[in-house]
């Protein structure tokens, strides 16, 4: 009897630990970007010598309107957000793996759409965006 019990503890306790570590569950929630972690690499136009005369102050504005920005993804497989100009958008997303893809209700033809990775430790999700020979990388942060 009381092995029997034993093993229905370790049992609900695992199920427990594998509930918390559900990455989809861990997506759920409000994210905010890390601008800090914010790096780019400019290719061929960072060269450029103009460019380069203005590109920290660039970026530091977009550190700075980054702050503006949130998405909220929901257990419903849609998400929400504020894009850094205050425009609000929204669509669905899909987990495999780590790989989180969003797929917007509207497309700016212009807008790349990001590749994003949830980290194990489901706080923070790393973003690639590429167009036009710019890469962006950065963090996202859950906050709450």
């Amino acid at each position: 009897m009381r092995t029997k019990l034993i093993l229905v503890i370790a049992t609900v306790a695992l199920l427990l630990v594998g509930c918390q570590n559900d990455p989809k569950k861990a997506v759920i929630g409000t994210w905010k970007p890390d601008g800090n972690s914010l790096k780019i690499d400019w290719g061929e136009q960072g060269k450029n010598p103009q460019f380069q005369a203005i590109k920290g102050q660039y970026e530091g504005k977009m550190k700075e309107s980054l702050n503006k920005m949130t998405v909220t993804f929901k257990e419903d497989g849609t998400y929400t957000g504020t894009d850094p100009d205050g425009t609000n958008n929204g669509g669905k997303w899909t987990l495999s793996g780590n790989n989180l893809t969003v797929t917007p209700d509207t497309k700016k033809t212009d807008s790349p759409t990001p590749t994003l990775t949830v980290q194990p430790d489901g706080k923070t999700m790393s973003a690639h965006m590429a167009q036009q020979g710019v890469t962006v990388d950065m963090n996202f942060v859950k906050s709450s």
